[in-house]
């Protein structure tokens, strides 16, 4: 007889683009000079967690509140309606920085003697996304933010693969105004992180370039190739 066992997944937490994930190279995402982006964050547990943002290893505010089965994209800083903005400019080739993102996940905490509870967590804010799914909110605004990111930068090769002394990087920067709204929520949660994601965000320049980004065009009528499983031309049969 089959039986049934529940499998509990951890919370993840992806870079999107107009709520559409980006494509990921192992932990890095490319972006172009400009773009407006998301963080994709996901509770598949049975209880509240807590999910905090770094840039670069500095906090943007005490975190995020999930609720169970919860699905958040948050666009915006915490302590101001203003969406994460990726800029690029260019370095010189020696500063090795690269631009990271870290979430890191803290459980519900349920140990609520009063001889053991942290003032930290009755005064914290917290905030979540007020439009996504529900019309019930979690969290509030933090009272800082990031500043000064350290930029990002990667070895460069002109056309005739002589390395070059400057490099394209990028910061997340504030850009257009969000409609995304914060309120409060005073759980408990552990002072410790069970989970953590950690990405890396370049500009599109440092993208590595294969296969795929080959644009393959019909030798007989011209066609272009639309995907790169297609081996035959659709419009004259000629393979590719």
């Amino acid at each position: 007889m089959k039986k049934n066992v529940n499998v509990t997944y951890p919370p993840s937490a992806f870079i999107t683009k107009g709520r559409q994930r980006i494509k990921q190279y192992n932990d890095t995402v490319y972006l172009k000079n400009g773009d407006e982006f998301e963080i994709e964050l996901f509770n598949p547990t049975q209880n509240k967690i807590r999910a905090e943002i770094l840039l670069n290893d500095v906090s943007i505010g005490s975190g995020i509140v999930l609720r169970p089965g919860e699905r958040v994209f948050l666009d915006r800083y915490l302590d101001e309606p203003k969406k994460f903005k990726f800029e690029t400019y260019n370095v010189d080739m020696n500063d090795p920085t690269v631009l990271s993102v870290t979430i890191k996940f803290y459980k519900e905490s349920f140990y609520t003697t009063p001889g053991n509870i942290n003032t930290w967590y009755n005064y914290v804010n917290f905030s979540t996304d007020f439009n996504i799914k529900t019309d019930i909110s979690y969290n509030a605004t933090a009272p800082y933010t990031l500043t000064n990111t350290p930029p990002v930068s990667g070895l460069s090769h002109d056309k005739f693969g002589n390395s070059i002394t400057s490099s394209e990087t990028g910061r997340i920067e504030k850009g257009s105004q969000s409609v995304q709204s914060l309120v409060n929520d005073y759980t408990l949660f552990d002072t410790w992180w069970t989970w953590r994601t950690d990405w890396k965000i370049l500009p599109v320049s440092q993208k590595p370039f294969v296969k795929e980004d080959l644009t393959v065009y019909c030798t007989n009528c011209g066609a272009k190739r639309k995907k790169f499983s297609h081996r035959f031309c659709p419009h004259c049969g000629i393979k590719f």
